[in-house]
């Protein structure tokens, strides 16, 4: 069986809606990409303001990286001041949301179990 690789430049993904109804994405790969546990990598972009409201997961971690911007990271109720390259593991059945203070990029991705 040939393996079949996926390119992609950030510059050719079209924005879309998060499903928390707060910021725009770009989606570089999802579950149905892939043969992993993968559910999705992403790049999400904040406006300052702009939040994504409280939510767990209950077979799934996520993973992001902050690469511009200031966001309010709560996980656990403790509140978490992240900056560019400021680096969050959540793990499954953990509540978690963020506030951004300022416009703001960041990638993540949830892998599923």
């Amino acid at each position: 069986m040939k393996n079949n690789y996926i390119f992609k430049h950030l510059s050719e993904i079209k924005f879309v809606n998060t499903s928390h109804q707060s910021g725009k994405k770009k989606v570089f790969i999802t579950q149905n990409n892939c043969k992993s546990q993968i559910m999705q990598a992403a790049k999400g972009y904040l406006n300052a303001g702009e939040k994504i409201e409280e939510h767990l997961h209950h077979s799934m971690e996520e993973f992001y990286f902050f690469e511009s911007g200031i966001v309010n990271f709560f996980i656990d109720n403790k509140e978490i001041k992240c900056k560019k390259g400021t680096f969050i593991m959540v793990p499954e059945k953990c509540n978690h949301f963020m506030e951004a203070l300022t416009k703001t990029t960041f990638i993540y991705w949830g892998v599923a179990f």
